[in-house]
């Protein structure tokens, strides 16, 4: 089942143009043309839970705040995303090494969740709990931010200069993104200034790299505390980022 307002235009087979109809059943390899609002197609993507060769490119493109597509073409994000040495390794890995970890033991609603984290990091950053806490659940709302069902990068921009944090979070009973995201398992939250936009995305870029690895989820569920999920990240870092 699909949103109600999605309609599948079409199908392309083998380089053959399908009209669907709704008996129409799609198959591994198949390319559709869908139209919908934009809560709508997310949502639809979700439940695809796609791996093919762009999804890592893909993901970190819808995972872009709205601040910098305002300021970039896609071209010059398409080039800031792909080039590797617009990212430091040893950069990623040191924020790794000193990022917060929140281990939860409990299912936790997202209000509750954006809330621990606002308390976690709001001294790192020198930034109001409040403030954290609306800018997390403005974001949200603009579209969320769980790009599979057990996968969110909740990510938002903060006032100042030179500051960049990321957040590592574990919750085994799930946090409650969405309908569709009801268990979210991991999660990095990514907190940051304006001048540190190309950082920034070059860092979505390598978190996309990091889960797509088939072992990650199992590694991550079985950390046995918070320097074991640091851990398990740090070894995930692709030696190219």
């Amino acid at each position: 089942p699909l949103p109600l307002d999605i309609h599948i235009l079409s199908v392309r087979r083998h380089g053959e143009l399908l009209i669907s109809h709704g008996y129409t059943r799609l198959k591994v390899g198949d390319w559709m043309s869908v139209t919908g609002n934009v809560a709508s197609l997310e949502q639809m993507m979700l439940r695809f839970d796609t791996n093919r060769e762009y999804e890592l490119l893909h993901l970190v493109e819808r995972a872009t705040p709205a601040e910098f597509t305002t300021s970039l073409s896609e071209i010059e994000l398409k080039e800031i995303i792909k080039d590797k040495d617009n990212i430091c390794r040893d950069r990623f890995a040191k924020l790794i090494e000193e990022s917060p970890v929140i281990d939860i033991n409990r299912a936790m609603t997202l209000e509750e969740f954006f809330k621990l984290v606002a308390e976690t990091i709001h001294e790192k950053l020198n930034t109001n709990q409040e403030i954290l806490f609306n800018l997390l659940i403005k974001r949200e709302k603009e579209s969320s931010t769980a790009f599979s069902p057990g996968l969110a990068i909740p990510h938002i921009i903060i006032d100042g200069k030179n500051t960049f944090c990321i957040l590592l979070a574990r919750c085994r009973d799930g946090i409650r993104f969405s309908e569709l995201a009801p268990k979210v398992q991991t999660v990095f939250v990514l907190a940051g200034t304006m001048d540190q936009r190309s950082y920034h995305l070059s860092a979505l870029s390598t978190i996309a790299g990091i889960v797509q690895d088939n072992h990650f989820k199992r590694k991550w569920l079985r950390a046995r505390n918070n320097e074991a999920l640091r851990d398990v990240v740090h070894r995930s870092i692709p030696l190219h980022c």
